[in-house]
């Protein structure tokens, strides 16, 4: 446990040492691991309250930005209804429900466990039918893309005609359908990004027990039930018992963040190896300042989000456990990673091997041949391209790590090669909006100055 909580909780121990333990609904996650078993006893826009378990009578009040999140072990509730239609928005929120129509530029859907909403079509991805499968986009990205129940595919902008009917408005003709007939919708991309968070602000990620997870702001608890914006856009309010987590992050401040994620859900986790050594690398060279927090799950939950978009940079040690079906995993953190890069984030990928190449494509990063690999010592030379904060505090040949892996890139992720060996790419860089995928071959199953210097560099250029 970290010093700044030992204190507490000792303290805490001495006023509970003659009352019974009680049972807690929720565990509170912080920053660095620390956790604490307790009762949300009132959350805020910038602060919550909690009623540690260890000692129920005590009230004590956190900053969201010093808390990682709270989640419940279990809950009880019905099983997750497979029968609804499945909303998704561009801020990652995944809503169950029913469609019910479009109206005057917002789409209205009923959300089980949330009620009526209606959104703005800027923040909104697709709309999948119970059912039905999700589909590839066919057309441009400027036009709504709309599948029938019949399979038939319309493109065009969307109108309501009454309260059940949806016009599309093609080039050449229009079409009128009933909501019924819809199988999905594609909503068309906006030319401007839609920023429903301003810069700075704490995002609360809640996870409903049916599936569904919704972003806002201004979280508050009321009576039992948890408000907040959706999407910046509408309040909704959640019974607290339909909530299987919550986690905060804040947006929009990559650059000036100190927060490393660091994904070491396919990495070795034995003492001593890969993940530590990437780990005591990245404390080492940013110092005591930075925060790394690290995530072992594979799954990319409500939490995953929170904590990837509070961070600088997301760094991923090398995957040689990679157990997990690289396409679907790829598909799930496309959408994710794309408005992380969009928003200036940056991906620091390390000694990629194996099946996970397969992951960094489909994940729309960079599609990674391996195209040798050194397992004895050499150096590695920088190219005459690599910029000067990559570079920084380095020799122009460093010496490699057992093992560097080498590779190539398809033309269709292009990518700069920062450092080389005998012609194969041991870093290169690809810049991907705003933001920044880094590939470095080392594995860190040992640590050398150069290398080392190197991911830290990585982390801190722009």
């Amino acid at each position: 446990m970290r010093r700044s909580f030992l204190p507490l909780v000792l303290g805490l121990m001495l006023v509970a040492a003659a009352s019974g333990q009680a049972v807690a609904p929720f565990t509170f996650k912080f920053p660095g691991g620390d956790s604490l078993s307790g009762e949300l006893a009132g959350l805020s826009a910038s602060a919550l309250k909690l009623k540690p378990a260890i000692a129920p009578t005590i009230t004590l009040e956190v900053p969201l930005s010093k808390v990682s999140g709270f989640f419940r072990a279990s809950i009880d509730a019905l099983p997750p209804r497979t029968d609804l239609d499945v909303l998704v928005l561009r801020d990652g929120a995944r809503l169950n429900g029913r469609f019910s129509g479009v109206e005057s530029g917002t789409v209205r859907f009923d959300a089980e466990g949330v009620g009526a909403v209606r959104l703005p079509l800027d923040l909104v991805e697709s709309l999948v039918r119970n059912g039905n499968p999700s589909p590839a986009r066919l057309g441009a990205t400027d036009r709504s893309q709309v599948t029938t129940r019949s399979g038939s595919v319309l493109f065009g902008n969307l109108a309501a005609e009454g309260a059940s009917t949806i016009v599309v408005s093609g080039l050449d003709v229009s079409s009128r359908l009933s909501v019924d007939a819809v199988a999905s919708i594609l909503f068309p991309e906006p030319q401007t990004p839609a920023a429903p968070y301003p810069k700075g602000v704490i995002v609360a990620n809640v996870e409903l027990a049916n599936g569904s997870v919704l972003s806002g702001t201004n979280a508050e608890l009321k009576g039992g039930q948890l408000v907040f914006q959706l999407a910046g856009k509408q309040s909704v309010s959640i019974p607290l018992i339909s909530v299987a987590g919550v986690t905060f992050g804040e947006t929009g401040a990559f650059a000036s963040s100190k927060q490393i994620l660091l994904w070491s859900a396919f990495a070795d986790l034995s003492g001593g190896g890969e993940r530590d050594n990437t780990r005591t690398v990245l404390a080492d060279g940013l110092g005591s300042s930075w925060k790394i927090v690290e995530l072992e799950n594979p799954d990319i939950s409500a939490e995953f989000k929170a904590k990837l978009f509070a961070s600088r940079a997301l760094v991923i040690p090398e995957p040689e456990n990679f157990d997990a079906d690289p396409e679907e995993l790829g598909l799930a953190l496309k959408p994710l990673l794309a408005d992380y890069l969009s928003k200036g984030g940056t991906v620091i990928i390390l000694g990629a091997t194996g099946s996970s190449l397969g992951m960094f494509g489909t994940a729309g990063l960079v599609e990674l041949g391996e195209s040798n690999s050194i397992w004895g010592e050499e150096f590695v030379t920088w190219t005459a391209s690599a910029p000067a904060a990559y570079r920084k505090g380095i020799d122009a040949e460093f010496p490699s790590l057992n093992a560097t892996y080498l590779y190539s890139v398809d033309p269709s992720t292009p990518a700069a090669t920062l450092a080389e060996y005998e012609g194969g790419a041991a870093i290169l860089l690809r810049k991907v909006g705003r933001g920044r995928v880094v590939v470095m071959g080392f594995d860190f199953y040992e640590i050398k100055d150069g290398a080392a210097r190197a991911l830290v560099n990585a982390v801190l250029a722009e």
